[in-house]
């Protein structure tokens, strides 16, 4: 394949995100006000991981994962010029958030 093939025949770009809440903290991180939650998201393609500490439920601390990964490629990645995006995700909630018949992405 050439690199004059046109952007809408290229595979999609991997992305993976995850999120999680630990039970516990290192409690000299809990007392400077860390939170339990972490969002991640990751694009083997290009060795990146991305992994930040946050606050909320699961469901919401996915799509926090998955706009800043959508921030990440605009404001970063901006000269790739990614034209398809394959997201992955093991949260049920989050990937039927998307069919419309959800609460999450109603307002």
């Amino acid at each position: 394949m050439s690199n004059d093939t046109p952007s809408k025949d290229k595979a999609p770009l991997k992305c993976y995100i995850a999120t999680f809440r630990n039970g516990e903290i290192d409690p000299d991180l809990q007392q400077r006000g860390f939170s339990l939650g972490m969002i991640v998201f990751a694009i083997p393609e290009l060795g990146i991981l991305f992994r930040c500490r946050a606050d909320g439920n699961l469901v919401d601390l996915e799509f926090g994962a998955f706009f800043a990964l959508l921030k990440f490629l605009k404001s970063r990645l901006s000269d790739l010029k990614v034209a398809k995006l394959q997201v992955m995700s093991s949260n049920p909630e989050f990937v039927f958030a998307f069919t419309g018949n959800t609460q999450h992405l109603q307002k």
